[in-house]
């Protein structure tokens, strides 16, 4: 889809986009899968740039949280820097292996991952959690 044609989409992610940082700032976990989904469905974007956008999205949600957080002195820095120095490596890795295998390996990754925390949530399901 050429970026030019976003245009018409532009009011329904950000409709999404409100969902998705509500969701994030209540409940939290798996919101980069719902931005990749939304990027992708809605947006029309490729799984490689979608995971890009999605975890832009999902940086600038963590940050105002900490921002948030810390103006009412509730952030435990010691816990904060190691998270944000390991997701600022991991983003990079992820990036570089991303941009070097290509939308693929991207896609079969996603899918992967999907698996795996469909399983997760099943066994929980099944024998607690």
């Amino acid at each position: 889809v050429n970026e030019a044609d976003q245009g018409g989409h532009s009011l329904l992610m950000a409709i999404i986009g409100f969902f998705l940082g509500f969701y994030d700032a209540a409940i939290g976990p798996g919101v980069g899968t719902f931005w990749v989904l939304a990027f992708v469905a809605v947006g029309g974007y490729s799984f490689l740039r979608a995971s890009g956008m999605a975890k832009m999205c999902n940086s600038v949600t963590n940050l105002v949280t900490i921002v948030t957080l810390a103006l009412h002195g509730a952030v435990l820095w010691h816990v904060v820097w190691p998270l944000v120095i390991a997701n600022v490596t991991g983003g990079l890795v992820g990036a570089r292996t991303a941009q070097k295998h290509g939308d693929s390996f991207v896609r079969k990754a996603f899918l992967v991952v999907i698996a795996v925390l469909g399983v997760k949530l099943l066994v929980e399901m099944i024998w607690g959690g």
